[in-house]
């Protein structure tokens, strides 16, 4: 858009006919495009004037004419904007050099077409909002159509980082028990490294978050993507318990550094070009049906890569991952760009460590008081535990449940590959769901606590196909997880938006990886309580009170408090 804006006449000199100029009336203004005057001119070009045209010394007819005729050149000073309708003038801002004439100063240049050749002239615009009374004109050559979407390209961006973020994570999901088993290491064993990296996450979550809000969230991400990258090639070679365990920290160091940054970069993002009224939803939803796709196709990669390859074939999923985290590495290098924020300046590398020593801690403090100060924030973060405990405990149980089913541990893997790969497809078609779904039952709070209801029912759902044998309870597990996962990616991207509508972008990092602790603290405890209790109850009632758990959840919904920047009433 563009607006013309008030010029002092005084500033200026007027024109006549034939390009002369005179002085302009003392103390009088004008308005582009419109100058002050009673009367309008006529259509044709070369006709008179308006009967309110600028005072002149000369009163012949000829003088009183526009100007505008065929072939003419407009005056050189535009201190009374004149010419008829198919040959409109523009005030020039390059100024005349016999009357010393320039254009007022303090704004910026933009540009408008005229129908004469020889009328282009670049146009002053002040950068302020018109007033009344103001012609406001849109920029010729320009229409709405032409203004790009909000967040269009940050949508593909932040889609595409979170694509790439999961890839690998989808790829050695199927073989790793296998893999590990292949390599001579028991249960237990198996046990401890998973364990390992658990503990690895819980320990470094906050600290890494509080390092993507002190160094931005483009550095933090390239160095999960490199971590990420040591971590599957040393899982790949490994042959004995300890490599395995050095391979499952650096995993969950990775996956720490990776917890946060590219969802805050993305808010932080939007924010910064359209405010913070922006709607989350659509891009939030973009990057979580990314991500579900990546580890939906990873998962079915892995699982049917194995009989492709002959040498080493349970490795060769792993290779693949870490050659999707280089892939990773570039698109974080290329695509991420930091919008910058308060605080943050071009500093050299020994302040701005001696600043990540100094800002971490605040920053942890920081993160975990805004949980305990905050009752809406602390019960959205309680949530995250809740859905760890769900999730842990159908991922530890479901492969073993599966193998039994199908008579044959290679049937049971690939049985869950594809029931696995099902899973995580609705929950791409789920994450599209959340933003009608929110509008439908009018409410982001009121469609995240329904999702949560609907995720309790499908564990149970699946908790009752245990009693079934053979394909059959193939089956129904496989329609069980379409319904859990579905539901779970509604619920999962509503808590996500009203998260984010509670933290400043200086702690959004932070609280992120608040809100991964809380998740993989959720799956700690499963480990630790539930998946033992499966050896003594059976599957079908640790799934029956994992049902219990995610309905108790629900709950916390129950009279949250409203935000002031939620878009729905409530």
């Amino acid at each position: 858009m563009a607006s013309w804006r008030s010029i002092p006449a005084s500033a200026t000199g007027a024109s006549g006919g034939g390009g002369r100029s005179t002085a302009s009336p003392p103390g009088a203004t004008w308005r582009w495009p419109r100058p002050p005057r009673a009367g309008r001119p006529r259509r044709s070009c070369g006709g008179a004037s308006s009967k309110s045209s600028p005072p002149t010394s000369r009163t012949s007819s000829a003088s009183a004419t526009c100007g505008a005729r065929r072939g003419s050149r407009p005056p050189a000073c535009p201190t009374w904007w004149y010419g008829c309708r198919r040959r409109r003038w523009r005030p020039s801002t390059s100024g005349c050099r016999p009357c010393s004439w320039r254009p007022p100063s303090g704004i910026g240049a933009t540009r408008t077409r005229v129908r004469s050749r020889s009328c282009w002239r670049p146009i002053r615009a002040a950068t302020r909002r018109p007033v009344m009374g103001e012609v406001v004109m849109r920029e010729p050559g320009r229409s709405p159509a032409d203004t790009p979407r909000p967040g269009r390209r940050e949508h593909g961006r932040y889609a595409a980082i979170e694509f790439l973020t999961w890839l690998p994570t989808g790829l050695m999901l199927a073989p790793m028990v296998l893999l590990m088993s292949a390599r001579g290491l028991d249960i237990a064993e198996v046990g401890l490294v998973g364990g390992a990296y658990s503990i690895t996450i819980v320990v470094l979550e906050l600290p890494t978050g509080g390092l993507a809000d002190v160094l931005g969230r483009r550095p933090v991400l390239a160095a999960s993507a490199v971590v990420s990258v040591a971590a599957l090639v040393v899982m790949a070679l490994a042959h004995s318990v300890w490599p395995f365990l050095v391979a499952s920290v650096l995993k969950g160091v990775a996956r720490a550094l990776s917890s946060g940054p590219a969802q805050a970069w993305y808010v932080d993002t939007l924010h910064a070009q359209y405010g913070p009224a922006v709607d989350l939803k659509p891009g939030l939803a973009a990057g979580n049906v990314a991500g579900a796709a990546a580890l939906a196709l990873g998962t079915l990669a892995g699982g049917l890569l194995p009989l492709a390859v002959r040498r080493d074939p349970l490795a060769a999923p792993v290779w693949a991952g870490a050659g999707a985290a280089l892939v990773l590495l570039v698109a974080v290098l290329v695509l991420m760009r930091e919008p910058s924020r308060a605080g943050r300046g071009p500093v050299r590398a020994a302040a701005r460590l001696a600043e990540v020593v100094r800002d971490v801690p605040v920053t942890i403090v920081a993160g975990i008081r805004l949980g305990l100060a905050d009752r809406a924030l602390g019960r959205l973060l309680l949530l995250a535990a809740g859905a760890g405990v769900m999730l842990n405990s159908i991922e530890m149980l479901t492969p073993g449940r599966l193998a039994a089913l199908t008579g044959e541990s290679a049937k049971g893997g690939a049985a869950y590959a594809f029931v696995t790969f099902a899973g995580f497809a609705v929950n791409a078609l789920g994450s599209s769901l959340a933003p009608p779904v929110a509008r439908l039952v009018r409410g982001s709070v009121r469609a995240a606590a329904s999702a949560t209801v609907v995720t309790a029912s499908a564990v149970v759902a699946l908790a009752a196909s245990t009693a079934l044998r053979g394909a059959a309870g193939v089956v129904a597990t496989a329609a069980a997880y379409v319904l859990l996962f579905t539901a779970l990616a509604v619920a999962s991207l509503l808590r996500t938006e009203l998260l984010h509508q509670r933290v400043a972008a200086d702690r959004r990092a932070t609280v992120m990886s608040v809100d991964s602790l809380q998740l993989q603290f959720g799956g700690l405890l499963s480990s630790l309580c539930l998946v033992p209790l499966s050896g003594i109850a059976g599957v079908g009632p640790v799934w029956a009170l994992t049902a219990v758990v995610v309905l108790a959840s629900a709950l916390l919904y129950v009279r949250l408090p409203v935000s002031p920047t939620l878009r729905y009433p409530r």
